[in-house]
């Protein structure tokens, strides 16, 4: 393994306490003889990452290359210290919600808010939960319609989850 190798992990046995699994891609960090830091994106929680330190044999090298700039980036950017203090990924679970939601579910809109409300979304407009997972406790709601004229109402907007509530189907 060398640094910004693209690796993909094969056995997520001795890691799963801290929330990673089979076929998780990762960046290699720091290259070592018998294991490497590696980098892992949560894809559960878009913005959540974690340097793990991992033996080079539960690991294989991608083919794909970094481009350069994005080595730079990731060079000029990366919180390392940060990420290695960190245990574990965060764990999402829709039940700390008290709502139980998934793709394509009805939800209504509980409060008034301005940050809803400058997009034309107000207090008990019906919406659908697009695909994409949650990000920083919130989702991706369609609160678009069509009026009586024809025109196009609403918008595409991420939403806390504690401002929604699910309808029954």
């Amino acid at each position: 393994m060398k640094e910004f190798d693209l690796v993909k992990l094969t056995n997520a046995q001795r890691y799963i306490d801290k929330g990673l699994y089979d076929d998780l891609h990762g960046i290699v960090i720091k290259a070592g003889n018998t294991e490497s830091d590696v980098l892992f994106l949560n894809d559960m929680s878009i913005g959540d990452a974690i340097i793990v330190t991992i033996l080079n044999s539960d690991l294989t090298r991608e083919k794909e290359v970094l481009p350069e700039v994005v080595k730079n980036e990731i060079k000029e950017k990366l919180d390392v210290g940060k990420l290695r203090k960190k245990t574990k990924f965060v764990q999402i679970d829709l039940k700390d919600y008290d709502i139980d939601l998934k793709a394509y579910d009805m939800v209504e809109l509980t409060v008034e808010d301005e940050k809803y409300a400058k997009y034309g979304v107000h207090k008990g407009e019906i919406g659908c939960v697009l695909e994409g997972g949650i990000i920083n406790d919130k989702c991706f709601v369609d609160f678009t319609g069509v009026d009586k004229q024809g025109k196009m109402y609403g918008a595409c907007i991420t939403v806390k989850i504690k401002d929604l509530k699910k309808l029954l189907k």
